[in-house]
């Protein structure tokens, strides 16, 4: 089947009217490739944590969760809302060639961005303003070194989920991953805490060849020049980087306060744990928007067609988190000291107040993708401010009263306001635009 087959899209559509991408097998339509991928991924990274907490203990898995989280934020400060560019631009071209033109555009943007964050890092590591883990700041300017493969990585990926090569994204992404929770286990194991960032590091480059290699092998023949003007692309990027810097924050900036306000790398392990497995429940949610956004993106011109599915996209990502939050909430107390050990049921009241915040991010979440692909990502921007706001002033008001507890609340009372400010703004987008 071609990338744009009718027949493939029509299997898609009726898997996702049967809720099959819930199964977490590997089907042959799109959204169960794509779920099952992510359950692979995520199952690496759950693999990978269980084993550092084993091997480093608290204290060492808080200092790789401060790492996590500054190479992310730096990551996705690098790609610039490339990535996003590139897939919301690309997915609403059928020409291969002017698809192809407006991957190349964004990823030399990103890489070019990738070059200047790491130094930025770099000097902030090195700076007085590092006030997180000190070992963490030590290796940082060599952790650096990896932005520019995660960056390409990324902008490829997208590139391949816009035109619709579900299997060819599914693939990389667990091979990428495993490369890169194979070579960190081996570091540590060899080195500890510093063979982790050179395992780190080379997993990394070895994902990206791997990545470009498949790219450069499903090209067009006749590629084109972006039909996408540099200011259009750069604009789009810009509000989209913003987007997703406040969205990115509002799930990890709770980490970097507990780190900087209790001084105590445990706590930070512990409340990482929880971060961790909060985010693997929430799987098969995020599988399910992954897979719907490039239809959504065809539908943008449309306003009735994206806003049924919006609320059809609604209605499934409440129901199934309620289901996975109550089967985490009875298994966390019994698996977490099995699995990981008795030290971590620390981390279990952190666990189940963040799975309230799942509950809230569901609310919102066909709303915050519709208005991505609809272009309307200054919209988007809004929401997470407001939501960026509660969360920096409630982290350290809360957590120098409850520890990492009052930083889980933290979190939740700002994913709430953020759900509810983008369901807000974009049923007002929706009636704007049939008004006109």
């Amino acid at each position: 089947m071609t990338a744009h087959d009718p027949q493939s899209g029509n299997l898609a559509t009726r898997a996702l009217r049967r809720g099959r991408f819930f199964l977490g097998r590997a089907q042959s339509t799109r959204t169960t490739d794509l779920a099952f991928s992510m359950g692979l991924v995520m199952g690496l990274g759950f693999v990978q944590n269980l084993v550092l907490a084993r091997l480093l203990g608290p204290e060492g898995l808080g200092q790789v969760s401060v790492v996590n989280s500054t190479l992310g934020f730096g990551a996705l400060i690098a790609a610039a809302g490339m990535s996003t560019a590139i897939l919301r631009h690309s997915a609403a071209r059928k020409d291969e060639g002017e698809a192809w033109g407006i991957y190349r555009r964004g990823a030399r943007y990103a890489a070019v961005g990738s070059l200047l964050i790491g130094l930025l890092l770099t000097a902030l590591a090195w700076s007085p303003l590092w006030v997180f883990d000190p070992v963490a700041g030590q290796w940082m300017p060599v952790l650096a070194i990896a932005l520019l493969p995660l960056t390409a990585s990324t902008c490829a990926i997208k590139y391949l989920h816009s035109r619709y090569r579900i299997r060819d994204r599914a693939v990389l992404e667990f091979a990428t991953r495993l490369m890169q929770v194979v070579a960190i286990i081996l570091g540590v194991v060899v080195d500890g805490f510093r063979g982790f960032v050179f395992g780190y590091i080379i997993g990394a480059a070895l994902g990206a060849l791997l990545t470009f290699v498949r790219t450069w092998h499903v090209r067009p023949r006749n590629p084109k020049r972006s039909p996408v003007s540099a200011r259009e692309f750069l604009s789009f990027g810009s509000w989209s980087l913003l987007a997703q810097i406040l969205w990115y924050a509002l799930h990890s900036i709770d980490l970097l306060f507990i780190s900087a306000l209790l001084e105590d790398p445990a706590a930070t392990g512990f409340y990482g744990l929880a971060v961790l497995l909060q985010r693997t429940v929430r799987l098969p949610l995020m599988a399910y928007l992954e897979a719907t956004f490039p239809r959504l993106a065809r539908q943008s011109d449309d306003v009735a067609a994206t806003e049924r599915s919006r609320l059809l996209i609604r209605r499934r990502l409440v129901s199934v988190s309620l289901v996975t939050i109550a089967a985490a909430s009875g298994l966390a107390p019994f698996a977490v000291p099995l699995v990981f050990g008795a030290a971590y049921r620390a981390s279990i009241p952190s666990l189940l107040i963040l799975l309230a915040g799942q509950f809230a991010w569901s609310l919102g979440a066909s709303a915050g993708r519709t208005m991505v692909a609809t272009g309307h990502v200054k919209s988007n921007f809004v929401a997470g401010l407001l939501a960026l706001v509660v969360n920096i002033v409630g982290n350290p008001i809360l957590i120098t009263r409850f520890g990492i507890e009052g930083a889980a609340v933290a979190t939740v009372v700002s994913q709430l306001v953020w759900s509810l400010a983008v369901t807000m703004i974009c049923r007002w987008t929706e009636r704007k635009r049939r008004a006109e």
